[in-house]
C-alpha cells in the first residue's frame, strides 16, 4: 500500500516510529524542528499532523520546509520549536562538534529534545562488526555508513546525558533493538544488494520486523540509544512506562539471528549457479561472437560472391552482346564470303580465260617472233643483196653518170647523135630497181611485224597488271 510505513526498510522503521512515539507526547500540533534530514525528511510521514522544519548541512534541490543549517550552530531563536529531533546524526559527525549540537538543540527545544544513535558499548560494536562481515562477504570495499562509524567513532551516552541535564531537561534513556537481530536483519540487506533476487524477501522480512517485532524489540543491551529531555518529570515518567525494556519471543528472535547464515549454502549454489551462468554466458557470448565473425565472413564471402557472379553477368551480357554483335558480323562476313567467293570464282574464270588468252598470244607470239625472225633472216639476206645492188648500182650510176658524162662531151667534139645504151647496162638497171622495190617492200613487212610484236608484248603486260591487281585486291 502506498502509504504502508511498515513497507519502508526495518532500520529507518525503528528510528522514526520510535521518535513518533516519543513525540506524540506533545499535545497538540507541535513544530518540530529535525537535524540532520538528509534527502530522506521521513518524519513527516509518521507525523502527518505536525508541522515539520527539516534542516542538514548540505542543500537539498527542490526541498520544501528545508534549511541548510550545522548542527552545532543552529540559525533559530532560543525555544523557537516545540521539539527538536535528530536521528542518526551525531555518529557522522566529528567528536569536537557533537556536544555543541545536542547544546544547541536543548536551546532551540521548547518541549522536548530527541537525539536517536548508537552508542560506544561493547555489544553495538560488536553488532557492526558483526554486519561488517556480512557485508564484505559479498562486496570488497567498506559499507560507508559504517565506514563512517568507524572513522568519527560512535556516541558516548553519558555525555549526551550530561549535557541534557546541563540545558536544564530531564534526561531519560531508552533502548531499541537487539543488536545481534540488528545485525542479522542488516545482513540480509546486504545479501539483498548482492543479490537482486532476494528483494522481495528482504521487503517480506522487513515488513515482518516492523508488524510483529517493533514493538516488543527493547532489550536492555539495545543497539540504538534514544536520549530524550524533557521539561517535567511526568513526561519523563510517561517515556520510561511507554518504552520499558521487553524482549522479542525468543524462536522467532533465534530463527531472524540465523537467517544470513540460513540462507548462505542457497546463496553458495546461487553463487555457484550464476558462476556457471555466466561461464555458459561467456562460452554463448564467444559463441555467438564467433557466430557474429563466421557470419560476417559468411556475409563478406556473399557479398563477394554476389559482386563477382554481378560482375560475372555484366561480362556474360556483355559477352553475349559481343557474340550477338560478331554472329552479325560473322553473318555480314559470311555473305560478303559468298559474294566473294562468287566474285572470286568469276574472277577466276576470267583469269583461266586471260591466261587461255596469254597462252594463245603467247603462241602467236612465239609463231610471230618464228616470223620475225625468218622475216629478219630473210630481211638480213635482202639486206645483203640490197646492199650488193646498191653497191652495183652506185657503180652502175657511177657509170652511167661517167656515161652521161660522155655523152655531153659529144656534141662538143661535133659528133653525131650518142648510140643506144647497150642492152645489158638497160637490163642490169631494171634488175637493179627491181631489188631497191623488192627491198622496200621487205622493210615495210618488217616494220609491220615488228609493230605487231610490239603490241603483242603491250598485250602480254597488261594481261599481267590484271592478273597482279586482281590478285592484291
Amino acid at each position: 500500500m502506498e502509504n504502508d510505513l511498515t513497507l519502508l526498510p526495518f532500520d529507518h522503521y525503528q528510528r522514526y516510529a520510535t521518535a513518533a512515539r516519543l513525540l506524540s507526547l506533545i499535545d497538540g500540533n507541535p513544530s518540530i524542528l529535525e537535524v540532520g534530514a538528509n534527502r530522506q525528511r521521513l518524519l513527516g510521514e509518521f507525523l502527518p499532523g505536525s508541522r515539520i522544519l527539516y534542516s542538514d548541512i548540505e542543500a537539498q534541490p527542490e526541498a520544501t520546509n528545508f534549511i541548510v543549517a550545522d548542527a552545532s550552530r543552529l540559525p533559530l531563536a532560543d525555544s523557537s520549536f516545540d521539539a527538536v529531533v535528530s536521528l542518526d546524526v551525531l555518529e557522522h559527525i566529528p567528536v569536537s562538534m557533537r556536544l555543541p549540537a545536542v547544546r544547541e538543540m536543548c536551546r532551540v527545544a521548547r518541549t522536548m529534545v530527541v537525539i536517536g544513535c548508537p552508542t560506544d558499548e561493547p555489544h553495538v560494536l560488536e553488532a557492526e562488526a558483526a554486519a561488517n562481515a556480512y557485508w564484505n562477504k559479498h562486496f570488497p570495499d567498506a559499507y560507508p555508513w559504517l565506514a563512517e562509524h568507524e572513522e568519527f567513532g560512535l556516541v558516548d551516552a553519558e555525555s549526551v546525558s550530561e549535557v541534557l541535564r546541563q540545558s536544564g531537561l530531564i534526561a531519560v534513556n531508552l533502548g531499541h533493538g537487539d543488536p545481534q537481530l540488528w545485525a542479522s536483519l542488516m545482513g540480509a540487506h546486504f545479501l539483498k544488494e548482492a543479490y537482486a533476487e532476494l528483494l522481495p524477501l528482504s521487503c517480506e522480512i522487513d515488513a515482518l520486523y516492523n508488524r510483529v517485532l517493533f514493538a516488543s524489540d527493547r532489550p536492555i543491551q539495545s543497539y540504538r540509544r534514544f536520549f530524550v529531555g524533557v521539561r517535567t518529570h511526568q513526561q519523563a515518567y510517561q517515556l520510561r512506562e511507554m518504552l520499558a525494556p521487553s524482549a522479542v519471543e525468543p524462536a522467532l528472535l533465534e530463527f531472524l539471528k540465523n537467517l544470513p547464515e540460513s540462507l548462505q549454502p542457497l546463496l553458495q549454489r546461487l553463487v555457484h549457479a550464476e558462476s556457471e551462468w555466466k561461464a555458459s554466458a561467456s562460452l554463448a557470448e564467444s559463441l555467438q561472437e564467433d557466430l557474429r565473425t563466421e557470419r560476417l565472413a559468411h556475409h563478406q564471402t556473399g557479398l563477394k560472391l554476389q559482386a563477382e557472379a554481378e560482375s560475372a553477368i555484366v561480362r556474360i551480357r556483355s559477352a553475349e552482346q559481343g557474340w550477338k554483335e560478331s554472329a552479325d558480323l560473322a553473318r555480314r562476313l559470311e555473305a560478303e564470303l559468298i559474294r566473294e567467293r562468287a566474285s572470286m570464282a568469276e574472277m577466276m574464270r576470267r583469269l583461266h580465260d586471260v591466261q587461255a588468252t596469254c597462252e594463245e598470244l603467247e603462241e602467236r607470239h612465239g609463231r610471230d617472233r618464228a616470223r620475225i625472225a625468218t622475216l629478219e633472216s630473210e630481211l638480213c639476206a635482202e639486206q645483203d643483196i640490197s646492199d650488193a645492188a646498191r653497191g652495183e648500182l652506185v657503180r652502175w650510176q657511177e657509170q652511167i653518170h661517167d656515161l652521161a658524162n660522155a655523152m655531153e662531151e659529144l656534141p662538143d667534139r661535133g659528133s653525131s647523135a650518142p648510140a643506144s645504151p647497150e642492152p645489158a647496162l638497160v637490163t642490169d638497171v631494171e634488175r637493179i630497181l627491181a631489188v631497191l622495190q623488192r627491198h622496200r617492200t621487205l622493210q615495210g613487212r618488217a616494220d609491220r611485224l615488228r609493230g605487231a610484236l610490239i603490241a603483242a608484248a603491250a598485250l602480254v603486260i597488261g594481261v599481267c597488271l590484271v592478273l597482279i591487281i586482281t590478285q592484291m585486291t
